[in-house]
């Protein structure tokens, strides 16, 4: 099922400018800001196991999500810049950096990205609309150290770009 069928089942339509991205769209979006919609197909991780009949059921709609991709390495620098964060040391590589400014992971095209602001998140059971406080399971939040900006790792197939900025 293609990422513009699932929107249009459960939530308003969009005018997207892509449909998905290519390597080549992903690698020219590095060091801007966009406005992007998300379909992430991994399910939501829950807690409860076995016994939780939603594991592996519930995955998550990110839209309107306001973004800057960067290149890998640059969050650690970013990071340096932050007042209180000059010692900042970035974890250990994930994936393999290409030398395009993507990252190879498990045979899908990675690019990073900072989160500069909240998305309309929807999730879904079973393809169906569930409400957050529906689903069983739901781990709280994870605390994130004062100051530091969550950068996220994105399919570059599962985006649409909604807006560049």
């Amino acid at each position: 099922m293609k990422i513009s069928e699932i929107l249009e089942d459960i939530i308003q339509p969009i005018q997207p400018i892509t449909e998905s991205l290519t390597p080549q769209d992903a690698i020219s979006l590095i060091g801007k800001e966009a406005v992007i919609d998300y379909i992430n197909t991994k399910p939501v991780r829950l807690l409860g196991g076995k016994k939780n009949e939603m594991v592996g059921r519930v995955t998550k709609i990110n839209r309107n999500w306001p973004v800057k991709f960067i290149a890998p390495g640059e969050y650690g620098e970013m990071m340096r810049q932050q007042p209180g964060q000059e010692d900042f040391q970035s974890k250990p590589g994930w994936g393999t950096p290409q030398e395009n400014g993507l990252i190879e992971k498990d045979g899908k095209l990675i690019i990073q990205a900072v989160s500069t602001g909240r998305s309309e998140t929807t999730f879904l059971f079973d393809g169906k609309p569930i409400a957050k406080e529906d689903i069983i399971g739901m781990p709280p939040p994870a605390p994130r150290p004062e100051g530091q900006v969550p950068v996220v790792r994105l399919e570059i197939d599962k985006i649409q770009l909604v807006q560049v900025k």
